[in-house]
């Protein structure tokens, strides 16, 4: 119920939308003193007895009654497990194409729920992720100006999250302003009433720093349903359990240098990976080095070991060759995943993933399905241990600082 603080016994249960945002989220909701797992698509196998479990789906850019399949079916074996309060877990830049996906799983999950009026929030302070008059603010622009709407999957061409909410879903969308967040709690709670009672769904709600969301969480952590980024599952984690990081004593598994694969075309992955080819070994791969020898000569280079410092194995265009055009994408995706898998059989135990769509291929293709959680190298990016002894960190294009790749190559040494 809105106002009401949830127990701080009741389990939450995340379904999120790829593979990045469910270990940042994870690693946030880890770093408050909860215990958290990831798994790996829907749940099928028995889902582990924790404080936060994290369902890591691929469903940004599949066909939406796919997408809202795979919500539903993952949302009702948390439910069925006993994560009674459920998030949808989208991200920070609310990549979701003009009509995507976010508005319809969102709609499925409240009516599954039963909530009445239903949160959202791409608000991630740390991160420079801010909502102001219901438009997405990225490190003080609008993210049209930021240059974060480009995506050869799921482009944003409006900053306004309450048109691009409007465009997806059957349902009413209203704000709760920036004014009456900082009203407090009870200001929330009666503006959300106010826009229940017009019949309005979902509550696009302003936040611009750790203590709007502070504010908001106090106000509906009670609710059955929350939708949002990091940030306010971060808050609510806050809230609830308020301890120090369940990471720390953390050891790596493995040893040596990871290998790192980046597919990601974002601008921050563009400037890291120019970083990184400065002062490490690196391998480009182009449009015609797409099929089983490419992929075997970039194993091959990897295994020749003529080199020092974790390899790095890219497709990123960084002088505007586009090469990661929309209709190679797939393409790209199969190859980082083959390369993957045959690195894993030559014993590589530890790998780095620039990219939501590429980190999909991969763990798909090592065959991962349940993750534990390690300590962040950077904001939203953590290191993951699969069931078998694999370590991954799986980075979302537009996360990390230029020389992301460079604390990455050390495993021993997260920060």
């Amino acid at each position: 119920m809105l106002g009401v603080p949830v127990s701080m016994q009741e389990r939450l249960g995340v379904v999120a939308d790829d593979l990045t945002g469910a270990g940042d989220i994870a690693s946030a909701v880890a770093g408050t003193g909860a215990r958290v797992e990831v798994l790996v698509g829907v749940p099928s196998a028995p889902i582990p007895d924790v404080d936060v479990v994290v369902v890591a789906l691929k469903i940004r850019s599949v066909p939406i009654e796919e997408a809202v399949a795979q919500a539903l079916a993952s949302a009702k074996a948390l439910r069925g497990a006993g994560y009674e309060q459920g998030y949808f877990k989208y991200s920070s830049t609310f990549d979701s194409g003009l009509r995507g996906n976010i508005g319809p799983v969102a709609d499925a999950l409240a009516d599954l729920y039963g909530q009445q009026v239903v949160v959202v929030t791409p608000a991630f302070p740390r991160l420079g992720r801010a909502v102001v008059g219901g438009r997405l603010v990225v490190d003080g622009r609008e993210l049209v100006e930021a240059n974060l709407g480009e995506h050869p999957l799921t482009p944003r061409k409006r900053s306004s999250i309450v048109d691009a909410l409007a465009n997806q879903t059957r349902s009413g969308v209203g704000i709760v302003e920036l004014s009456v967040v900082r009203e407090g709690p009870a200001a929330v709670v009666a503006s959300l009433l106010e826009l229940a009672g017009n019949q309005i769904k979902f509550a696009v709600v302003d936040g611009e720093t750790e203590g709007d969301l502070s504010t908001l969480a106090k106000a509906v952590s009670g609710e059955k349903l929350l939708t949002g980024a990091t940030g306010l599952a971060q808050a609510i984690g806050g809230l609830r359990f308020g301890g120090s990081s369940a990471q720390e004593g953390f050891r790596p598994p493995g040893s040596g240098p990871p290998v790192i694969m980046c597919g990601s075309c974002s601008s921050a992955t563009v400037r890291q990976v120019r970083e990184y080819i400065q002062r490490a070994p690196s391998y480009r791969v182009r449009v015609q080095d797409l099929d089983e020898r490419g992929v075997a000569k970039a194993a091959k280079w990897v295994a020749s070991g003529n080199f020092s410092g974790a390899p790095l194995i890219y497709s990123t265009p960084t002088e505007g060759d586009g090469d990661l055009a929309p209709a190679f994408t797939e393409q790209f995706e199969v190859f980082f995943g083959t390369l993957a898998r045959q690195l894993r059989s030559q014993g590589r135990q530890r790998f780095v993933v620039a990219g939501g769509e590429t980190s999909g291929a991969v763990v798909e293709a090592l065959g991962c399905r349940e993750f534990a959680v390690g300590p962040e190298i950077s904001p939203g990016v953590p290191w993951l241990v699969d069931e078998r002894g694999a370590l991954l960190a799986l980075k979302s294009g537009n996360f990390g600082d230029d020389d992301f790749f460079l604390r990455a190559a050390d495993p021993g040494h997260p920060r």
